[in-house]
């Protein structure tokens, strides 16, 4: 019987990239999605000065990963993101760097609309469906206990990619239902319309 004796060491010689697994859904994601798209979709939301912001593609990928596993909650989400190397590595947050507090959400929340959030899941879900990873549909569980007797003959396999627990405008709203109202400021000048903005926003990928 062997008898594992844990001793944690100062330096560790390791690859950040081999500790995700390649078969894990969040590496193949990048693969899927042009993520340039978003920098056009967020681009009117910015001012021309002051401090740069925590980058926007990392907050649209934060807020993807809370969709995709379900949670609502900005403060949860930051703290799941904090000890997961596999989204660590899908935000580009190597292990000794510090993660964006949660309250940068919610001033995303406060700087883009409901309809710039729900036209980014849109269009980055549709590109995972089209690449196999999202099943069609969310997934709806019931916690009711009953007594059951389940023949192991009907079991089958489970389809290829995950079904996200939530409809794309369920979780948008929770987002903004669940988590602390956002500051109030300055008004955000109106944006073009999200279609107009992915428009704009391939045709500038197209051009790289």
């Amino acid at each position: 019987m062997g008898k594992h004796q844990f001793a944690p060491k100062l330096y560790y010689q390791l690859s950040f990239d081999r500790l995700v697994p390649q078969d894990h859904l969040i590496r193949q994601i990048p693969e899927a999605i042009d993520s340039p798209f978003v920098y056009p979709l967020a681009r009117p939301y910015y001012s021309c000065t002051g401090q740069p912001s925590v980058d926007p593609l990392v907050l649209f990928k934060t807020i993807l990963v809370g969709y995709l596993y379900g949670t609502t909650s900005e403060r949860r989400l930051m703290r799941e993101i904090q000890v997961n190397m596999a989204y660590r590595w899908f935000l580009g947050y190597d292990l000794d760097e510090t993660i964006p507090d949660h309250s940068v959400l919610s001033k995303a929340g406060a700087r883009f609309c409901i309809e710039v959030f729900e036209g980014f899941f849109k269009h980055s879900v549709e590109l995972c469906q089209k690449a196999g990873l999202l099943s069609e549909g969310p997934v709806c569980v019931d916690t009711t206990l009953m007594q059951i007797a389940a023949s192991m003959d009907s079991l089958r396999e489970r389809d290829e990619g995950i079904k996200p627990p939530l409809p794309i405008r369920k979780y948008i709203q929770g987002l903004y239902n669940e988590n602390a109202p956002p500051p109030q400021g300055e008004p955000v000048p109106c944006p073009p319309p999200v279609s107009q903005a992915l428009d704009m926003a391939r045709q500038e990928v197209v051009s790289l």
